[in-house]
């Protein structure tokens, strides 16, 4: 399991990305929240105590969704860099919508972040719907001959 989410080379199929990754960190986070939730309920704990440790917590998911991640992205013939470039303009977009609306500028603001949506459908129809390339690609072979065995699509 640590070598699918630390190892950024080769490609994680929809399935796997889906069943080894996305399923298990929603399950992880709801988890977290709700241990979290019951901590803060029984325990008298400071607001800066509960923000560090979400992000703590936040620090340790982000780094466990790197490298799947690349890999799907390398699945749809994607380079590991539009990872980077998909969060950066999510982020840019996210606080000038943000910006915008403590302005006053709604409109710009309702356009901004407009944009901010476009960017992760797009993000979200690559990693999680697009199915991988057929057969080898530049990132390595696909991996749901791996999966099932050469000779079940030949």
């Amino acid at each position: 399991m640590l070598n699918f989410i630390f190892d950024f080379h080769g490609r994680t199929s929809r399935k796997d990305y889906w069943l080894k990754f996305v399923l298990p960190v929603f399950a992880i986070q709801m988890a977290a929240l709700g241990a979290l939730l019951v901590i803060t309920a029984y325990f008298w704990i400071s607001a800066q105590t509960v923000q560090m440790i979400i992000n703590g917590f936040s620090l340790l998911l982000l780094a466990a969704t790197l490298a799947p991640t690349v890999r799907r992205f390398h699945d749809v013939g994607a380079s590991g860099f539009y990872l980077p470039g998909f969060a950066s303009a999510s982020l840019i977009f996210n606080f000038i919508s943000g910006q915008a609306l403590a302005s006053g500028a709604d409109a710009f603001a309702i356009f901004s972040f407009l944009v901010f949506i476009v960017i992760n459908i797009v993000q979200f129809y690559m990693l999680a719907l697009l199915p991988g390339t057929e057969g080898d690609n530049e990132f390595g072979p696909d991996p749901r001959l791996e999966e099932h065995g050469a000779e079940v699509f030949a």
